[in-house]
Formats: structure tokens, sequence, C-alpha cells
């Protein structure tokens, strides 16, 4: 009787172990970072195409408007914590002409955003961390890029959300 309650208590202990792991590792997710299954989960003025330098590598492409904003967004799950960083990776093209870039924005209570910029033109790929401190227990948030007035396109790729 003693090995059978030790071994179910074993089972019980190990259970709460893998489903800790599991809630915690899908609490915070956006659908489809990587842009391997196309356009899924995404919204918004973007098309997803092979990178011009990895033909095997999936990105999120905005081909910029000289007469307007593009934009593209995805609800994300973020746990329900304090604070969600999303990183990602971007470039633009060769024939990129822009000087406003693109902005992440968060949506916040009272019909205001939280925003972050971003000018720099890499022509390779650069990493970037963005931390929205202001998530006060939401279980999800509405992430979105405004792609701001140009020529060429900009490339993302890579999108992660962690805690």
């Amino acid at each position: 009787m003693n090995a059978i309650f030790r071994f179910l208590l074993c089972q019980v202990a190990l259970s709460l172990v893998m489903w800790g792991s599991f809630t915690e590792a899908h609490a915070q997710s956006i659908t489809n970072g990587d842009l391997s299954k196309g356009n899924a989960g995404w919204k918004g003025n973007r098309v997803v195409e092979n990178d011009p330098d990895k033909a095997d590598n999936k990105v999120l492409v905005i081909e910029l408007s000289k007469f307007s904003y593009k934009y593209f967004s995805q609800q994300i799950e973020t746990g329900g914590g304090k604070s969600v960083t999303v990183s990602f990776d971007f470039k633009v093209s060769k024939d990129y002409q822009g000087d406003e870039g693109f902005v992440i924005q968060v949506p916040r209570a009272g019909g205001t955003y939280f925003t972050e910029s971003h000018t720099e033109k890499p022509a390779s790929w650069q990493h970037v961390d963005f931390t929205y401190s202001e998530v006060n227990g939401a279980r999800k948030l509405d992430l979105s890029f405004k792609v701001t007035n140009g020529a060429g396109k900009i490339y993302f790729d890579n999108f992660k959300v962690t805690k």
C-alpha cells in the first residue's frame, strides 16, 4: 500500500510540474511569430514572402507608400502579468526611402497609445526588444505596427513574446 501511495503521489507531483511548465510556456504567445504559416494570425497591410537574402526563410513584408501609412497587428496573450516584452528582427530593402520608419503601438485605457518609434535603416537584420510595462493583469493586448510613408520595403521576422 505504501509503494502504491508513493507512486500515485509522484505521478500527481510530476503532472503538476508538467502542467506548470505548459501553462507558463503558453501563457504568453504570439501566433506564427516565425511566419512559417504565411499570414496566419496577422491582420492589416502585410504580405509574407521569402527573405530576399535567404529563400528558405519567410518574412513579413510591408511595402511603403508615399501617400499613406501601412498597419499590421496581432492580439497577443500576455499571461496576465505586469509587463510583457515583444522581440523581433527587422531590416529595410536596398531601395528603402523613409525618414520616420515604424511605430509600435499598444492601446491603453482612455483611448491613448503607448508607442515606441524606430527610425533606424539597417540593411541587415537588427534585433528589437520592446517592453510594455502597463499590462496590469490584462490577458490579451492588441500589438500593432504603423509603418510611415516612404518607398521600398521593411522586412520583419522572428516575433516572440516573453515575460
